[in-house]
């Protein structure tokens, strides 16, 4: 007998190092990015200063958070995606407002600590040659002001007419790339990255956003050896990370498993705390038949995720491979608790293929694991009750049945059951 599935399954669980790896890749968003900002704020003297206002906003979208100093000049922020590019505006009348980039760390605190001096705002520190410009530079400080307000429409447009004033002006060029960008219009950003890096060559994020318009163009001819070029300066090695790892994700979808390795190894090496490149690690050095480098890879990820579904499944499976049956049980008894129904659906869709291809025991065994999921799955009892017959275990084979029977007298199969029930 075989068994076609019909019924498509939208939450599955990798049950090989391949596929693991593939569902891992089908997008390269990382989770868990939140970050948080507790800063202090001063005066000259060291004084703190109540009553200011904080914001922190992401560049290109229309995103803010905001907060006021206490009566200790404290703030707190959290930002839900740190991975993101914010700029952070401290501003408060009588006094010169600070606007900056602020670079908050996935899963950790930022403290920064501003002085505040007294007298007029100021630009921001990039605009420091922009104040010998005349117009050109006060459309570019307006445009900052909007977009530091939220208004990124109003900002594009002083942007765009601070470029009309004087074309070699690098932050305009910058900060019209950063706003297509985050449109997914790099096409239209593309030409202003690579006038920001001819004007700003040394600039650290001229290059990230070179890199992204270039990537968002699938111009992996010229994106990966700038990416190279960011590795080695070792600057802004978060941000390059995240690259490398996207990068690996690509060479993933194009069967490059070497060029994927090598990557998603350089991410490490760049951000540590990067830790889904060890999952993906797992699989490809288990697919390798290095079964101690997945180990190793699949263990650093539990870790960091000791209640995550995916990363339990992943050391399971290599725990098994390497054999080492009561750590792949106790990896199994986590999965199970993390996150049952999945862990359900993917035994069974195993245990379907391995009945479909005649390997009873493999069979068998991907069933057993569906009960200790979901106790009650008929589904699994009924194909533990065909598998059981196969293997000339009758007693069990109608223990499965009938308890198949039970819970799911209207099934479509439980005609068949009963007549193989009434034949045992």
């Amino acid at each position: 007998m075989r068994y076609q599935m019909t019924t498509k399954k939208t939450r599955t669980l990798a049950t090989s190092a391949l596929a693991c790896l593939l569902a891992l890749c089908a997008s390269a968003v990382l989770a868990g990015t939140e970050g948080r900002i507790s800063g202090e704020v001063l005066d000259t003297e060291g004084n703190p200063i109540p009553g200011v206002q904080v914001t922190v906003a992401a560049v290109g979208l229309d995103i803010q958070r905001t907060a006021e100093t206490n009566k200790k000049g404290k703030f707190t922020i959290t930002v839900l995606n740190a991975s993101q590019d914010w700029t952070i505006r401290v501003e408060k009348e009588g006094y010169q407002t600070v606007q900056e980039p602020i670079d908050p760390q996935v899963g950790a605190t930022l403290k920064p600590v501003y002085t505040l001096v007294a007298g007029e705002t100021v630009a921001p520190e990039q605009l420091a040659e922009l104040k010998r410009k005349g117009k050109a530079a006060d459309l570019y400080n307006d445009g900052e002001k909007k977009f530091g307000a939220g208004d990124v429409d109003g900002a594009k447009e002083l942007f765009e007419q601070s470029l009309a004033e004087d074309p070699e002006l690098g932050p305009a060029h910058l900060a019209l790339a950063r706003i297509f960008l985050a449109r997914d219009d790099a096409a239209s950003a593309l030409p202003h990255a690579e006038k920001t890096n001819e004007l700003l060559p040394e600039d650290d994020l001229a290059q990230l956003v070179l890199f992204d318009s270039l990537w968002d163009l699938e111009r992996a001819d010229r994106a990966l050896p700038l990416l190279d070029q960011m590795v080695a300066s070792g600057k802004v090695p978060d941000k390059v990370a995240v690259r490398a790892y996207n990068a690996g994700a690509r060479d993933v979808k194009l069967d490059d498993h070497a060029a994927a390795k090598m990557r998603f190894e350089q991410a490490l090496e760049l951000d540590p705390t990067l830790k889904p490149a060890h999952y993906t690690l797992a699989a490809i050095t288990l697919n390798n038949g290095d079964v101690a480098a997945a180990l190793g890879h699949a263990t650093a990820y539990a870790e960091a995720n000791p209640e995550d579904a995916k990363a339990l499944s992943m050391l399971y499976l290599v725990m098994k491979q390497a054999g080492d049956e009561a750590g792949a049980q106790a990896a199994f008894d986590r999965m199970v608790a993390a996150d049952p129904e999945m862990v359900a659906q993917t035994f069974f869709e195993e245990g379907v293929t391995h009945f479909n291809a005649g390997r009873n025991e493999l069979a068998l065994a991907a069933f057993e694991k569906v009960l200790r999921a979901q106790p009650d799955n008929a589904h699994a009892h009924y194909f533990l009750g065909l598998a059981s017959a196969s293997a000339g275990d009758i007693v069990k084979a109608k223990q499965y049945l009938t308890r198949f029977l039970e819970l799911a007298p209207e099934h479509p199969e439980a005609p068949v059951a009963r007549d193989m029930l009434a034949g045992l």
